[in-house]
Parts: structure tokens; C-alpha cells; sequence
């Protein structure tokens, strides 16, 4: 990372979001799940929702190896969506397939890259112990992409 970005992350209830408005280097998603796991320390194992909105170019394969680790070793995610809502085409396609590698096999946790917001928080919320309302979950998202990048 040329110039270090801090991790664009929030807490709603016991799901933990990521939003990407560049795509992630490795410390930049070291980062992300170091703060995820001070959330584990106080709730458990937690839902996860990552919400790219530039996927180009497309995280390393270090990043998505790292990413596979901290998701699927202990504690790992109780559940995890991906919103592609803001990506089209190729960039959908391409996110799906990093998602689909990241998580290849992990037949035990819920998983789905979905395309509206919307969709994957209540999704979330049917499958996990969100402990939040969809809306306020949509909310956090709004407030992460107003921040500056």
C-alpha cells in the first residue's frame, strides 16, 4: 500500500461490515480482521458483510489467501455476504469468482454474494445472529460510502 487507508468498517449488532471503496491490499485486510476479531473477543464468531464498491484491479491472491484464513480458521464467520449491487458486468463477475475461491469448500458457512443491499441484510438477518434490524444495517453501509477516500 502506497499510502496507508484505514479500514473502512463498521459494527450494527453483532455483524461486522467491510466496505471496499478501493479494492484491499494485505495490511489494509489485516487490518480489517484485527478489528473484526476485537468484535469476536466481546460477541463470538459474528456475521460478516463486505460491500465492494471498485473491484479493479481485483485483489491479490495474497489478499483473497488471507481473507480465506481469517474467515474460515477459528473463529472464523458465522455467516458472510458480498453486495455487488454497485459493480456490473465484469466487475459482478469478477467479484463473484474471488468470493467463490475465498470460500470454495466452506460448505458449513453460510455464504452469498447477492446484488442489492437490501437483499444480503436480510439475508444476513434470516441466517445469523445479526442482532440488528436490516434498515440499520443498510444505514451503516450509507455512512461508510459517505466517508472520503
Amino acid at each position: 500500500m502506497s499510502t496507508e487507508r484505514v479500514p473502512r468498517v463498521a459494527e450494527v449488532g453483532r455483524l461486522f461490515i467491510i466496505h471496499h471503496a478501493e479494492p484491499p491490499d494485505l495490511d489494509e485486510a489485516k487490518a480489517e480482521i484485527d478489528l473484526y476479531k476485537v468484535l469476536v473477543q466481546r460477541v463470538g464468531r459474528a456475521p460478516m458483510l463486505m460491500v465492494p464498491d471498485k473491484i479493479l484491479p481485483p485483489m491479490g491472491q495474497e489478499v483473497r489467501t488471507y481473507y480465506r484464513t481469517a474467515t474460515t480458521s477459528d473463529p472464523g464467520v458465522e455467516a458472510m455476504a458480498t453486495v455487488v449491487g454497485g459493480l456490473v458486468g465484469l466487475g459482478a463477475s469478477i467479484m463473484s469468482s474471488i468470493m467463490t475461491q475465498i470460500f470454495q469448500g466452506q460448505t458449513g458457512i453460510p455464504m452469498r454474494t447477492i446484488r442489492e443491499l437490501e437483499e444480503a441484510a436480510d439475508w444476513l438477518c434470516k441466517v445469523a445472529d445479526v442482532q440488528a434490524k436490516p434498515d440499520e444495517i443498510v444505514a451503516a453501509v450509507a455512512k461508510l460510502r459517505a466517508l472520503p477516500t
